[in-house]
């Protein structure tokens, strides 16, 4: 088998505050095809957002989140020679919607975010 293969990708993370000091926070995964000796797969796009607001003196939190916006995270290739074909399509669970509502207890908001961060292994976490 010959074969050449060129593939990229490219994560956007951003963060901002709106009117009202509610944060927004978004994230873009892109994932361009690629192709090996004897797979070919497409590429991949998927938007995670989420919205945070403290409230009462910032003793507490009010997050949404929603996980794969356009509800389309997920792959397919198809492999191949000369005696097989295989045709895949490989799906992350469905869009999903979480809201949170976080009330720190003789704790402030600072603390709260560097326990958090520290707890968590997920390399793909958003910050809330």
């Amino acid at each position: 088998y010959d074969n050449e293969n060129v593939s990229w990708s490219f994560r956007l993370n951003n963060k901002l505050t709106l009117p009202g000091k509610i944060e927004w926070q978004t994230r873009m995964n892109v994932r361009g095809p690629s192709e090996t000796a004897i797979t070919k797969s497409e590429g991949d796009f998927s938007i995670d957002l989420a919205f945070s607001k403290e409230l009462f003196k910032e003793k507490a939190s009010l997050t949404l989140n929603v996980r794969d916006l356009l509800n389309q995270r997920g792959w397919r290739s198809k492999t191949f020679n000369e005696t097989f074909y295989n045709s895949s399509e490989f799906r992350w669970r469905k869009r999903s919607f979480t809201l949170n509502f976080t009330y720190r207890f003789n704790q402030k908001k600072n603390q709260y975010k560097r326990q958090q961060q520290q707890q968590s292994y997920d390399d793909e976490a958003m910050e809330f």
